[in-house]
């Protein structure tokens, strides 16, 4: 073989591994810039001074084997999480109705560490907002579409939420 021609081989392949990584490369930088927010709508239930939030299937199946357990639910928790390499400010959170067009802004809410909207959250962060319990009487059952957050930047995040029955309170969660 000629040296000439495996050198130009060997150049070509590593020109196209090059080529390939630096494509590669773009694409991450492209989305370590975007706003990325996690959103898990769960139920809660405050017992010993501790809350339990759940929504995975065995917890379904749980309710629905059990239906007294229904009334001891206090309401409905966001989990938000941030997962972006910046920090995100939160400004709105609810839930979107299934005609996608009415929105229930949850207005009355806690969290485990005493925050009010907006929140600034910091990269790999994440709160949990529960709404008030002293609001469940006026609760009634329906199925919502999804929970949304709005960012202060004018990001809208969604998560379908299928699997919850979740309580709507006149309007205002």
């Amino acid at each position: 073989m000629n040296l000439t021609l495996i050198i130009a081989v060997i150049g070509a392949a590593t020109g196209l591994t090059g080529a390939v990584l630096g494509v590669i490369n773009t694409i991450h930088a492209l989305n370590r810039s975007k706003v990325r927010i996690i959103i898990e709508p769960k139920y809660y239930i405050m017992s010993h001074g501790k809350m339990f939030s759940f929504t995975n299937v065995e917890d379904r199946e749980l309710l629905k084997n059990n239906p007294d357990l229904i009334s001891k639910i206090d309401g409905i928790s966001l989990h938000i999480k941030n997962i972006s390499d910046f920090s995100v400010s939160i400004s709105e959170i609810g839930f979107l109705a299934k005609d996608s067009s009415t929105r229930y802004n949850i207005d009355r809410y806690f969290t485990e560490k005493g925050l009010h909207l907006p929140i600034r959250m910091e990269p790999r962060s994440s709160v949990s907002f529960f709404t008030d319990p002293r609001y469940k009487e006026n609760c009634i059952s329906t199925n919502f579409k999804s929970a949304y957050a709005h960012t202060e930047c004018g990001e809208s995040f969604k998560k379908t939420c299928n699997h919850l029955k979740l309580h709507l309170v006149a309007g205002k969660i």
